[in-house]
């Protein structure tokens, strides 16, 4: 077995950080989408809870 070499050893670094890169992106766009659906949510129970009050 070979002891890789340290451009080799740059590049499968380099290829986990891209890889991580991406997870999180990935993560950071379900986050996202998550947000927005809870400040609809959260924007219509205000709608509905003044039409309550008004009520």
């Amino acid at each position: 077995m070979t002891v890789p070499t340290l451009p080799e050893r740059v590049q499968a670094l380099e290829d986990e950080v891209q890889g991580l890169d991406s997870q999180l992106d990935a993560r950071t766009r379900q986050l996202w989408a998550e947000i927005v659906k809870l400040q609809a949510e959260v924007k219509e129970l205000r709608a509905q809870s003044k039409e309550e009050v008004r009520g």
